[in-house]
């Protein structure tokens, strides 16, 4: 794939021999699946072992003839289509703790999930670790580069809520589209930071309906 309009902010050499895991394909996984693959991720493995049922096309990058198939191999023929060069590695299961390298993504939606991943990341210590949040219309993003340092200790201690305390939302509003894709945007982009040498940003909060966009240091 020619990425010739992106070159000089995203180097080819760096990203042909990135290693991004993605744990969730449902609407921010399923996005951000998507443009890693068009900026050129060399590696990505993806686990979810849900299928995409009709209440997952307006919000998640499904589409009619995916319907009934397993989320990840749907997404692998998507983006199969959208890059020829990124090695698509799905998995139709949870993630089940096995060794962590490279970048890992936790698209999930439950705290529980978050909290199991997050035990995994901190034995396996890989490069950079991003969770992603998403509400209807507000998008978070958590990046650490250092599980033992005190970002690591401050984002369990202040991010990491008990399982069973997230507020909960009526079916009708838990997710939208632009939710999806302006998170998988920030994923992207701190991603690219990671690539190219830079920071973290740290913790990133954006409220797509007012405009309204904090990033905090741990």
């Amino acid at each position: 794939m020619d990425r010739e309009r992106q070159r000089d902010l995203l180097p080819e050499e760096v990203l042909r021999v990135a290693q991004v895991t993605l744990i969730g394909a449902g609407a921010v996984g399923s996005a951000t699946a998507i443009a890693l693959a068009k900026m050129g991720i060399g590696q990505l493995t993806v686990y979810d072992d849900d299928t995409v049922a009709g209440h997952n096309l307006p919000n998640q990058w499904y589409r009619h003839q995916d319907l009934e198939l397993p989320k990840v191999l749907a997404l692998q023929a998507a983006v199969v289509g959208y890059s020829d060069d990124t090695a698509f590695t799905p998995n139709t299961c949870r993630y089940n703790g096995s060794p962590l390298a490279g970048i890992v993504i936790s698209a999930v939606d439950s705290m529980a999930s978050r909290h199991y991943i997050w035990r995994r990341v901190k034995r396996y210590h890989p490069e950079l670790y991003i969770d992603s949040r998403m509400g209807p219309e507000l998008s978070q993003v958590f990046t650490l580069c250092n599980m033992a340092d005190d970002a690591a200790a401050n984002y369990e201690r202040l991010r990491m809520i008990p399982p069973g305390d997230e507020i909960p939302l009526p079916c009708t509003a838990k997710s939208t589209i632009y939710g999806a894709m302006g998170t998988a945007a920030l994923i992207c982009a701190s991603v690219r930071r990671h690539l190219t040498g830079e920071p973290p940003l740290g913790a990133v909060t954006m409220d797509w309906v007012n405009g309204f966009a904090m990033t905090e240091a741990y």
